[in-house]
């Protein structure tokens, strides 16, 4: 279990990290195309998923649901969602390795790099689609099955954290790549990924703070709007104020950024490390080698 100097150790080197990944980010903008892309993609295809969904609701409250069609709509929208993740995620590596080798990669070396690996990245997505709804029906079995969910998801998560930077480096085919995938966490097995802990903690912050701000500028228009108003109806009204508009779409896009600059920096991060795990080489392209070696690790104090 972590003690009190590991928990703050982790928190500093995060915010290190965080400062650091920022400053790389900022010097290779073009990084955050690829996360900012695949969400307006994922939120494409959940716009349009969503009505279908409601076409099952009402399907089952008529006592026409027919399972089998559910279950391969909700595999399609897990498998499309999947692909178009990987995908982009796979094309930020490869645009992260032409970093590395001095090159200035855009949005389309990456996309390119990616689509010379489509028919494995979609294989692999397959397989993470197959595994997320298991996972879904899981989740549905209560409290246990949301434990149980939580804890297996978890463990994917950590088995395939190096498979898209094998694919595109090593052009391995999915199951293959997830076997080395495993073998290379195998091989950092006695280190902790307290950065990946801390990162989650400092974006979990940020979103705090965001809601804060958002319900306190909410309620002053709620405020504002019953002192004109001298009404207590103006949680009706205040949706269809100009000012709540703007406020909503603001936070919905400063939403969609930070997803995307936390998607990016885990990218950068993930091709960076899998350059050390893989081959032992520290690259300085985005991050200082001592961060490459410490950053992400707590020295194993026997516990």
């Amino acid at each position: 279990m972590f003690e009190m100097s590991d928990i703050i150790e982790i928190i500093e080197r995060a915010w290190e990290f965080f400062k650091i990944s920022w400053s790389a980010l900022f010097s290779d903008f073009e990084m955050l195309l690829f996360p900012l892309t695949s969400i307006i993609m994922g939120s494409i295809i959940l716009f349009i998923a969503f009505p279908i969904f409601n076409y099952f609701k009402e399907m089952s409250s008529k006592g026409t649901f027919d399972p089998t069609l559910f279950v391969f709509f909700l595999f399609l929208i897990y498998l499309m969602l999947a692909f178009i993740n990987n995908f982009f995620e796979a094309a930020l590596v490869g645009a992260a390795f032409i970093r590395f080798e001095g090159g200035n990669p855009g949005l389309r070396d990456g996309i390119r790099i990616a689509a010379n690996r489509i028919d494995k990245i979609f294989a692999y997505s397959a397989i993470t689609a197959t595994i997320g709804v298991i996972l879904s029906f899981i989740r549905e079995r209560g409290k246990l099955g949301r434990f149980i969910s939580s804890i297996l998801g978890r463990t994917w998560r950590i088995i395939v954290f190096f498979v898209l930077p094998i694919i595109i480096v090593e052009n391995l085919g999915p199951l293959e790549a997830i076997k080395k995938s495993k073998k290379l966490f195998r091989k950092t097995a006695e280190v902790r990924f307290v950065v990946f802990i801390g990162i989650e903690i400092l974006f979990f912050l940020i979103r705090i703070l965001l809601s804060f701000l958002f319900l306190v500028l909410v309620f002053k228009l709620l405020i504002k709007d019953v002192v004109a108003s001298k009404q207590h109806t103006a949680s009706s009204t205040i949706t269809s104020s100009p000012y709540f508009v703007i406020l909503l779409i603001a936070y919905i896009l400063i939403n969609i950024f930070i997803s995307a600059l936390r998607s990016a920096f885990y990218g950068m991060f993930k091709a960076t490390l899998y350059k050390y795990a893989a081959e032992g080489v520290i690259v300085d392209v985005f991050y200082d080698p001592y961060y490459i070696q410490n950053a992400f690790l707590i020295e194993n104090k026997g516990y």
